[in-house]
């Protein structure tokens, strides 16, 4: 096969997938997470229930593929923001922030997920390749603000990922299980203000 067939069916298969996905957003928000079936999704999709299988293992394995997706975006910005010389805290700001913004822009997509989050255990484990990714960019945010001087030493990296992480999620959650008064970037960086500032360093 050609590199340019290679293209050609990663492009269709990620076309495939990224149709699942709507395809299952949609049906979670109007069905809802428990009473959508694979089955459903799949007719909705407009692909065989055998496909289905060869993109997601399991219905709650669809929720990796937003993760994923945010994943991306958070370490790519971090990245930049990192390679620009910016301080820490507003390198975390804006990696957060950039996936705050993808979903308020997104907010029919990510709100069926958030919902269904709240009822399904795979979607909270820690153990999985998103929440360790998420540890690993915002301890290395955090390491570089100790390195640099503008957090405190004597905090541990683990810890203050989990605080800062912690304070996102439950902004996330907030938002997209009621209705909010402020858009999310913005109740975001008001909660970020205050969770970071037990980790400047105030010396």
């Amino acid at each position: 096969m050609s590199n340019q067939d290679m293209s050609r069916v990663q492009r269709r298969q990620r076309e495939t997938r990224e149709r699942i996905f709507r395809a299952a957003m949609t049906l979670f928000e109007r069905n809802g997470f428990e009473q959508t079936t694979i089955a459903d999704i799949a007719e909705a999709a407009d692909i065989g229930k055998g496909t289905f299988f060869l993109y997601f293992p399991s219905k709650e394995a669809i929720f990796s593929h937003l993760g994923e997706m945010l994943m991306q975006i958070i370490s790519a910005t971090a990245l930049q923001s990192l390679d620009s010389s910016l301080p820490a805290a507003k390198v975390l700001e804006q990696s957060l922030m950039s996936a705050a913004q993808w979903h308020e822009q997104n907010r029919a997509l990510s709100r069926p997920v958030i919902l269904a989050g709240l009822h399904s255990s795979a979607v909270a484990d820690a153990d999985t390749p998103n929440w360790q990714q998420m540890m690993e960019v915002v301890q290395m945010i955090v390491r570089t603000g100790q390195e640099q001087g503008e957090f405190r030493s004597d905090v541990r990296t683990d810890d203050a990922a989990l605080a800062l992480i912690g304070a996102y999620v439950a902004t996330v959650l907030a938002w997209g299980t009621s209705q909010p008064e402020r858009p999310l970037p913005e109740s975001l960086l008001s909660v970020l203000s205050i969770a970071l500032t037990g980790l400047r360093d105030t010396q």
